[in-house]
């Protein structure tokens, strides 16, 4: 017990030391680190209250960036866990408005996700009925994209019905949401979700050529519509719905699912 103690001390000893190198090479000479380094570098800024640092490390990674100025005071304001955001995110007060400021990586599919919510049905669902978050200003470089949304004052805590009652908005409203942005074999999550049932499948001794035949019926015969992706999470009472960042058409069910 006391050699895998002095074990597990020395390995976050490497971990912090490899970190603060991360954080020197990206800091003095620009040099690009791994996005994993990038948000725990940035996730340890946030929990020290460093606004300068934090900016200059992103401004190091990608030069092109550019923060909003104008502001009376600001604080790092909770986090996140998806794999296309920095996750670390603040709160920026002006004397008329409160902005949530969240930055996404240009790369990644939320980015174009969330964008291509923005121009095409934004305005379609929000005549739905659904209280979802304007987007204030946008400051975008090279590799990163700022959003500065409107800061809500959500109301109670979010639940399953809430988020049963948007995904049924949705369904019975899917005429007014057409379009072939992309399909539900293209998302990352469902992928990482297959792999592990495959795997299941597998230890059950159940053959593979069924679920394959399964899923192919069911990407035929199920409705094909837009779904959050990611509802029960980010859906809260008084039609409050945020994060479309994993947004899109997928068959009947997936929202009640993720």
């Amino acid at each position: 017990m006391v050699k895998l103690h002095k074990l597990s001390i020395k390995n976050k000893i490497k971990g912090k030391i490899k970190r603060i190198i991360y954080f020197l090479k990206a800091i003095v000479f620009g040099i690009d680190i791994p996005l994993y380094e990038l948000k725990g570098i940035c996730s340890y800024l946030s929990k020290t209250n460093q606004h300068k640092i934090f900016e200059f490390l992103l401004y190091r990674y990608d030069p092109k960036i550019k923060f909003v100025k104008d502001f009376n005071s600001k604080k790092f304001y909770g986090y996140g866990c998806g794999s296309g955001n920095l996750n670390v995110y603040r709160k920026f007060i002006y004397e008329n408005e409160i902005l949530f400021e969240k930055i996404y990586f240009k790369h990644c599919k939320d980015f174009h996700n969330i964008n291509w919510f923005y121009n095409n049905l934004y305005c379609v669902i929000t005549d739905l009925g659904l209280r979802i978050p304007i987007v204030k200003r946008i400051k975008e470089g090279d590799k990163l994209c700022i959003f500065y949304y409107e800061f809500l004052k959500l109301g109670d805590s979010r639940n399953y019905e809430d988020a049963f009652n948007v995904s049924n908005l949705l369904y019975k409203n899917r005429q007014l949401l057409v379009s072939s942005h992309h399909q539900l074999q293209d998302d990352q999550v469902f992928r990482r979700g297959e792999v592990r049932l495959i795997k299941h499948l597998q230890a059950a001794g159940i053959n593979l050529d069924r679920y394959k035949m399964f899923k192919e019926r069911m990407l035929k015969c199920l409705p094909v519509y837009f779904q959050h992706g990611d509802l029960t999470t980010n859906c809260y009472k008084y039609n409050f719905v945020l994060d479309w960042d994993r947004s899109g058409y997928y068959p009947f069910g997936v929202d009640y699912g993720f």
